[in-house]
């Protein structure tokens, strides 16, 4: 990775990702606080795949679901319809399931603080929405 080191709990946590995905895992996770390398880990993660993979693609949507996380009392269902509109374009290209993404929408919600009824049908809403267009 042009320069960087992964610290050990780093490389531990990229071990672990890649044993769940080689035992069949779509969806693995790791969580780290904040400043703790996640998106250096996002980079080397890519760089294996694609140093394996060259024709693949790689897309990170972390961002789109820390914006719903981190939105602000009174911009926090806007903010969800939002991201939930914009993930939706991978759902109608194929690149994301919809079940991926309305789980990480939904759980962005709660940790944001939006009663799960409300964030429900926001997400339905938009990925509704979505669909329609042409």
């Amino acid at each position: 990775m042009s320069g960087l080191v992964l610290r050990p709990y780093q490389q531990e946590g990229l071990e672990m990702l890649t044993a769940r995905v080689q035992a069949g895992s779509h969806a693995p996770m790791v969580v780290l606080a904040t400043g703790g390398g996640k998106t250096v880990m996002q980079v080397e993660l890519a760089r294996r795949h694609l140093a394996k993979s060259p024709d693949h693609v790689v897309l990170v949507v972390a961002h789109r679901i820390g914006r719903v996380e981190q939105a602000p009392n009174g911009a926090r269902n806007d903010t969800l319809n939002q991201e939930a509109f914009g993930l939706a374009r991978f759902i109608r290209s194929g690149d994301l399931g919809e079940d991926l993404v309305r789980r990480a929408l939904l759980d962005a919600a709660r940790v944001a603080g939006l009663p799960a009824v409300e964030a429900e049908k926001t997400v339905s809403s938009a990925l509704r929405a979505r669909k329609a267009q042409p």
